[in-house]
């Protein structure tokens, strides 16, 4: 490629022509940087991304694509990021100067970073209440469960089925993620699940709800042979 090639590809001018379509809300000449990222140069020209591209960075453990790559993107970055990296070292480098532009919220269900303010917790069982929920979230949790099992599509309806009946359970019952967990280990302990919704299947909960119709008969299926 030519430098006028690269100049039409990833230059500059390529970037602030779709300002208007990148960030709206900005006004006057678009600064490159607000648009998206330089990654060096060819030709003696910088090739940028726009801040909508998809980038794919290769390189083996220990090359310092965090360290040179991720950290600074997630420090430069002139709006909201999201970072789904798993090593916490990003969070140690990038969180201080984070905060300055705005709120920080840490989704770590490991525990490796309890003690900061900013962790965010959140439950599956949060909304199940509603049937639908419940089968959304089930799905979800219960995908690839059965792949490479003989009828694989008959053992996942199941699991799925099973799920969402022991979401919607507990969220009646305003159970801790932990008994959900115990319900899940065997139908013995699932058992208490059945009982919360046997106790209030067909009665009107309150501003007309009630648990889903059939479900209770869905999981003694199971509980109960």
């Amino acid at each position: 490629m030519t430098p006028r090639d690269i100049r039409a590809a990833v230059g500059p001018k390529r970037l602030r022509r779709s300002a208007p379509e990148l960030r709206p809300t900005l006004t006057g000449r678009g600064d490159p940087r607000e648009l998206g990222w330089c990654w060096g140069a060819a030709r003696g020209v910088g090739v940028r991304t726009s801040v909508r591209d998809s980038v794919v960075l290769l390189g083996p453990s220990g090359a310092g694509k965090g360290v040179y790559v991720v950290n600074n993107r997630i420090l430069d970055a002139p709006g909201a990021v999201v970072a789904t990296s798993t090593r916490p070292d990003v969070l140690s480098v990038t969180i201080t100067h984070r905060r300055l532009a705005g709120p920080v919220a840490v989704i770590a269900t490991d525990g490796s970073m309890d003690g900061l303010p900013e962790i965010v917790r959140w439950s599956p069982i949060q909304g199940c209440r509603g049937g639908r929920i419940a089968a959304d979230r089930a799905h979800v949790l219960a995908a690839g469960s059965s792949s490479g099992v003989e009828d694989a599509s008959f053992w996942q309806g199941w699991t799925e089925k099973v799920i969402k009946t022991l979401l919607h359970a507990a969220a009646w019952s305003d159970t801790s993620i932990d008994d959900l967990w115990r319900w899940s280990q065997s139908a013995v302990a699932a058992r208490s699940a059945l009982a919360v919704l046997h106790s209030l299947d067909r009665r009107d909960t309150g501003a007309g709800q009630r648990v889903e119709p059939g479900w209770v008969d869905t999981l003694a299926q199971v509980v109960e042979g």
